[in-house]
């Protein structure tokens, strides 16, 4: 004899799913027991009883709220509306973190700029640890001070090449820099360049864009920074244009190379020209 279904679909109703089986399964047997000892009409009754009785807070089953799941947009459009409240609830103590933070920043950011600019301070040169300036020093005999100079007499570079020439591939000598006025038809320029001895553009590592490395070879030739080429030319190819110098001395344009950075020795220079035409001023 089957127990009241209606009383099944009551227990199945409420019973949690994971007792479901194990509670119904128990209450049928019971039941049967129960209608051979006092018969279907009671053991019926005792069934209904049974069921609801079972009805206790840890079988019943649970309804489980479906809440949305925060997205990281959501939370942190909250964290944002937080932090602002708090900014302006506490303005004066708010004012005083940003902008100390704000300075620290600033002032972190400029050492930071300080210091790769001197790290990286003549490394635009290829062989940048292998170039070096000849200064020349002595005792001053009244204050018995040690002072140093970079300014040589020209015989100091053919001793260099002859006497030491096993440790140097280049040994340069160079003129001043200084301002000059280029002149173009009749605009003129006014330009900081040098005087130079014709091995430069290759012992600095010039990255040339037009012209070689060659290009400092012919006593009259000139070789402009790519800035300078395009004030001067614009568009134009400069290549074999002709410029005065200090409206004295003719030159024809041999090369264009791409501007040294200005932190580098020659960072200033916006021209390179002959060393030989020295003579000429």
């Amino acid at each position: 004899m089957p127990p009241p279904r209606l009383a099944d679909r009551i227990l199945r109703f409420f019973c949690a799913p994971h007792r479901l089986e194990e509670v119904q399964g128990d209450l049928h047997e019971e039941f049967a027991y129960q209608v051979e000892r006092i018969g279907e009409r009671r053991a019926r009754w005792r069934y209904w009883r049974d069921v609801l009785g079972f009805m206790k807070p840890f079988a019943i089953k649970r309804t489980i709220r479906a809440y949305p799941t925060p997205t990281n947009t959501t939370m942190l459009r909250n964290y944002l509306k937080i932090a602002f409240r708090n900014l302006v609830k506490n303005k004066a103590y708010s004012v005083i973190n940003i902008g100390g933070l704000a300075v620290g920043m600033a002032v972190a950011m400029l050492i930071g700029l300080w210091l790769w600019d001197e790290l990286s301070y003549d490394k635009y040169h290829k062989n940048y640890d292998s170039i070096a300036q000849v200064w020349s020093g002595g005792t001053d005999p009244q204050t018995s001070k040690i002072g140093g100079s970079i300014s040589l007499q020209f015989p100091m570079g053919a001793i260099l090449r002859t006497k030491y020439k096993h440790y140097f591939k280049h040994v340069l000598m160079a003129w001043w820099v200084g301002g000059y006025t280029l002149k173009l038809g009749d605009k003129n320029f006014q330009k900081t360049g040098e005087f130079i001895e014709a091995g430069a553009p290759e012992m600095l590592s010039l990255h040339m864009l037009k012209g070689s490395y060659a290009s400092l070879s012919d006593m009259h030739s000139i070789i402009l920074s790519k800035s300078t080429a395009e004030t001067m030319f614009g568009n134009d190819d400069p290549i074999n244009k002709s410029l005065k110098i200090d409206n004295r001395i003719d030159v024809k344009v041999t090369g264009v190379y791409e501007d040294i950075p200005k932190n580098a020795r020659f960072g200033e220079v916006q021209f390179f020209f002959s060393l030989a035409i020295v003579g000429c001023f």
